[in-house]
């Protein structure tokens, strides 16, 4: 667990393979996405390194309704009272009621119809969603004016938590960050790879100091330009 803002806790994995955040708010604490199955011990380590407890934990984020983003959510929620969160588009899956959404095998190259493959072979199991939410909704007691920004294409319900007060986007998959520098999502895994481009852009005219992804190191300090270099590529 690393502090990495003022309100904003990562729970960093090993080479920061995929990351889950906590903010700290009036009220207790929010986590931003699951992780995989198993993800729940370090929440409760990391909270426990906070001087807290899974009693203090009041809402739940969803970015977006991936295996590695959810695998932990049907485990907090059976031992703590946290109202979860998540898009419209992606709560159903969620809930076990639509398939995941992935590309069609013709839109890929071998390996990429592999990893589909792969993909399309994790079961999610069903957990709750308590709000749906949309574009530009402000949720209240995470942080002042905490806002969701759909940025949609790795899933149709990808959203972004945009605080405006830490100059801070915890922006999920809509990039990643790997050691050679920034990425796109992994396409085998995006079912619309042109709302995933217009999502960089749209996360890159947000004016944030730091972009915190599901993959690869937090970027503490100069986010927005750094974003804005690697949108001018696509």
């Amino acid at each position: 667990m690393k502090q990495l803002t003022a309100a904003v806790f990562g729970i960093l994995t090993q080479f920061n393979g995929l990351n889950g955040y906590l903010i700290r708010g009036e009220d207790g604490f929010t986590l931003v996405d699951a992780g995989m199955k198993g993800f729940e011990r370090s929440v409760r380590q990391a909270l426990h390194q906070l001087g807290s407890t899974l009693s203090d934990l009041k809402r739940i984020v969803i970015t977006h309704a991936h295996p590695d983003h959810v695998g932990a959510l049907p485990s907090l929620q059976q031992v703590v009272n946290v109202t979860t969160y998540a898009h419209r588009l992606d709560a159903p899956v969620i809930r076990g009621d639509w398939p995941m959404a992935c590309p069609k095998p013709a839109e890929l190259g071998v390996v990429g119809r592999f990893m589909l493959a792969r993909m399309q072979s994790m079961s999610l199991v069903p957990a709750r969603v308590d709000v749906e939410l949309t574009d530009e909704q402000i949720i209240e007691g995470i942080a002042a004016g905490a806002q969701v920004r759909h940025l949609p294409g790795h899933s149709h319900g990808h959203i972004g938590l945009y605080l405006p007060a830490e100059k801070t986007l915890i922006g999920g998959d809509v990039v990643m960050h790997l050691p050679w520098g920034l990425t796109p999502p992994l396409r085998a895994a995006s079912p619309d790879w042109a709302a995933v481009k217009a999502s960089i852009l749209k996360a890159a005219e947000l004016p944030i100091e730091n972009l915190l992804l599901g993959h690869g190191a937090p970027i503490i300090g100069g986010a927005q330009a750094r974003l804005q270099a690697f949108a001018r590529q696509l």
